[in-house]
């Protein structure tokens, strides 16, 4: 069988993969910039982990030349109502959404397909059929703006058919794109459909995080671990 290539996997805070940090042998810690590296590797792949914001994710786009996938994780909100928090989004296509101006233009993007999304989904539910929460399949919309009320979400849903809304993904999409790296979209649900979000991210509910953080952990030990699907 062949072996995994190496992975690159992307979130804005540490917060967001701390627990996926614990299943990593041999770490080692790094800086390049502001942006925060973690290296380790997971069933014998070589895995390493960049840590950046939006605003700071193109500093170290050459150090991921070389690695076979690209995987964005991290929290988002939910824009279908039937999400929880702690479900587990696998996006299928990106949509880039910014609000519409005083003449009701705007500037959306997308939708772009995500051709690995199907696989990763199946595996997924596959591995993680034990788990208490959902696993599912569908639009993410990266917004422009933090959505920060219900009916800021509602229509960024109405206006994109989007499950979920994230605010990095089309970025960390078009620097794979450029490089030619197959990339996955999976992220675990923090607000819902319902609830506005925080104005900064320190003032996140840490018991949701920390159930955000064991998603993710299982759904990208699950992926990273499930063979040659994604190099």
């Amino acid at each position: 069988m062949k072996k995994s290539g190496p992975a690159v996997v992307c979130a804005a805070f540490e917060r967001e993969i701390e627990r996926f940090e614990t299943l990593l042998h041999g770490v080692r810690r790094l800086r390049l910039g502001g942006v925060k590296l973690i290296r380790g590797s997971l069933g014998g792949r070589e895995v390493e982990v960049i840590c950046a914001p939006k605003e700071r994710f193109f500093v170290p786009e050459a150090k991921i030349e070389g690695f076979e996938i690209l995987v964005s994780t991290g929290i988002c909100g939910g824009l279908s109502p039937s999400l929880r928090c702690g479900d587990l989004v696998v996006a299928s296509k990106l949509v880039f959404f910014s609000p519409a101006d005083i003449r009701g233009q705007s500037d959306d993007q997308g939708p772009i397909n995500i051709p690995q999304s199907g696989t990763a989904y199946g595996l997924l539910c596959s591995a993680l059929s034990s788990k208490p929460y959902r696993i599912v399949r569908g639009v993410a919309v990266t917004a422009e703006k933090p959505l920060r009320s219900v009916e800021e979400k509602k229509n960024a849903a109405r206006r994109t058919g989007g499950v979920s809304v994230d605010m990095e993904d089309f970025y960390r999409l078009t620097v794979a794109k450029k490089l030619g790296i197959p990339f996955l979209s999976i992220r675990a649900v923090y607000d819902v459909a319902k609830e506005g979000v925080p104005e900064s991210p320190g003032m996140l509910d840490g018991k949701g995080v920390a159930l955000c953080a064991g998603s993710i952990a299982d759904a990208l030990q699950a992926v990273l671990c499930g063979g040659p699907n994604f190099t």
